[in-house]
């Protein structure tokens, strides 16, 4: 009986290792409410000295860009960046993501804020890309 048990654990265990090897999906919207221009990357950390670009792209003033989807292996990190490549003396702002689709709002930093530019990030509420299966049964 204990032999039973035991192999019924391990298949348990076994078969819910395998359904965390999916491969998480990110997607980001990034709208950027200020009057400059910024670069936003979505990016995952498997390590601390590792950083790897999944998607990246210019999102002009007062302007939206999707980047993704894109996939990362389970337990990555992964962090939506944006950077302003004309200011030498501001630092890239980063937040980390969950798997998902997400929408990051960028807007001027305040007199009290510490950056030039503030992040908001909020899980979004409907499909950020449409499916091919979708837009083809549009016509």
């Amino acid at each position: 009986m204990k032999r039973f048990a035991l192999t019924t654990a391990i298949l348990v265990g076994s078969s819910a290792l395998t359904g965390c090897s999916i491969s998480p999906t990110y997607t980001v919207r990034v709208d950027n409410e200020t009057n400059r221009p910024l670069r936003a990357t979505l990016e995952r950390r498997p390590t601390i000295n590792e950083v790897i670009s999944m998607d990246s792209g210019k999102v002009g003033a007062n302007e939206s860009r999707v980047l993704g989807p894109s996939t990362a292996r389970p337990l990555e990190r992964v962090y939506i960046v944006i950077g302003d490549r004309t200011d030498l003396h501001a630092l890239p702002e980063s937040v980390e993501l969950r798997r998902g689709e997400w929408i990051v709002t960028i807007e001027a930093g305040s007199m009290t804020s510490w950056g030039t530019y503030e992040l908001s990030v909020r899980k979004a509420d409907e499909p950020l890309v449409k499916d091919e299966a979708d837009a083809g049964s549009d016509g």
